[in-house]
């Protein structure tokens, strides 16, 4: 509470409730971004107590979000917290540990920053996070087999990374974050034209952009489609 409120003394906060959830957050200015059409996009910072996420101000005019007053605020961010404190969450985290410098540079640019993790043992371990779609890459990089990504980490991590991922054994066939609209989609490129019936009846779906065909796999549907493309 102490940290979000220091947030708050800025004059782009906003405190928030979600009126279908009842939970809370603080709204902050973000940086904008440009579409692929050159269209500058501005967005805000949804501050909540796990996570930030950024929000294309338009798409943002579209959620439950409304203004709070501050002790409506604290209150629902307080409950979350220890509704938060009483429960436990389970996440895989993969580390490059041991003399780093030799091979910083072979490493992926995303979060370059040393961390460390004590586990309940005891037992600490310093290293480099690696995230989970830079494992196949960096696996063929230094010789060891990579654990394969599970359909649901692997779209979150496209849509929120914004690394573009082979799919299947093609070679061909990449899934990428694309901004259409002002909103967020999970694209399919470098496919096959005479494979558009077959990608149309796993689930995904062809829009015509610019004189251009383009592939979008429907985020409900992603991993379920993603899984029967890697077969």
């Amino acid at each position: 509470m102490d940290d979000v409120m220091d947030l708050a003394r800025r004059k782009d906060a906003s405190f928030l409730v979600n009126e279908q959830s009842g939970r809370s957050a603080l709204r902050l200015d973000s940086r904008s971004v440009l579409s692929e059409d050159g269209t500058l996009c501005p967005r805000y910072e949804i501050v909540r107590p796990l996570r930030r996420q950024r929000l294309d101000r338009d798409a943002f005019a579209d959620t439950r979000w409304t203004i709070a007053t501050a002790d409506r605020f604290a209150s629902a961010w307080t409950a979350e917290v220890d509704e938060l404190i009483a429960s436990t969450s389970t996440e895989t985290m993969h580390l490059v540990t041991g003399l780093l410098l030799p091979i910083w540079d072979a490493l992926p640019d995303e979060l370059a920053q040393v961390v460390r993790v004590v586990d309940k043992t005891g037992q600490s371990l310093l290293g480099r996070q690696i995230p989970a779609l830079a494992l196949a890459e960096l696996g063929h990089r230094f010789g060891f087999d990579a654990p394969v990504v599970a359909p649901d980490d692997l779209v979150r991590a496209v849509l929120e990374n914004g690394r573009t991922v082979p799919v299947g054994n093609g070679g061909k066939l990449h899934a990428k974050r694309a901004l259409v609209g002002g909103s967020q989609r999970l694209e399919l490129t470098g496919f096959d034209p005479a494979r558009l019936p077959e990608l149309k009846a796993l689930g995904c779906f062809v829009e015509i952009i610019r004189y251009q065909t383009r592939l979008f796999v429907p985020a409900p549907k992603a991993p379920e489609i993603l899984t029967a493309l890697s077969r």
